[in-house]
């Protein structure tokens, strides 16, 4: 009895301790989307460093794709993670992104990161059409190969979820209590 007795205490234990993770993992994303300066942590990059000569230091290659892409953005960061490849991040009318690139400076994927207002219509329309009581309040919009894949963030009064859009299909990829 008293092993059965310990057993169920520490699954409870272990269940509670789980939520709370998730919760406070959740909350630390939220937290990412809307504050800029936590947006772009060196974690992300897997520790890479900020590139202080980027014309020296970056990819010719890199540069140049980058500069098809995006044009002359102003507040451009370029990191070397310590894995190789280069990221830049930067902030653009309200959209922040990653952009990543391989060690011989050809493209890898883009992420964009923004608010509900900014989600393309008929996505909008296909996520709010099931989840018409949660609220957007997070999107990353991931580009790669030739493919878009849409994370959704949404809350109500009870739950947080992530919605994957793909190809014109909508999955719930995980929902938590608060």
């Amino acid at each position: 009895m008293k092993n059965t007795l310990k057993i169920l205490i520490a699954a409870i234990t272990i269940t509670i301790s789980s939520i709370t993770y998730k919760v406070k993992a959740q909350t630390a994303f939220i937290s990412l989307l809307l504050n800029t300066e936590m947006f772009f942590p060196g974690s992300i990059i897997n520790g890479g460093e900020k590139a202080k000569d980027v014309p020296g230091t970056v990819n010719e290659r890199a540069l140049k794709a980058f500069q098809r892409s995006f044009g002359n953005v102003d507040n451009v960061t370029w990191y070397e993670p310590k894995n190789g490849g280069y990221i830049a991040k930067f902030v653009n009318a309200d959209v922040k992104t990653i952009v990543a690139y391989n060690p011989r400076g050809n493209w890898s994927y883009t992420i964009n990161y923004y608010g509900e207002k900014k989600l393309p219509a008929d996505v909008r329309k296909t996520v709010k059409s099931t989840y018409y009581d949660y609220s957007i309040f997070g999107i990353a919009e991931v580009h790669f190969d030739e493919e878009t894949v849409y994370m959704i963030y949404m809350q109500d009064d009870g739950h947080f979820k992530t919605i994957r859009v793909y190809n014109n299909e909508m999955q719930e990829v995980e929902s938590y209590p608060k």
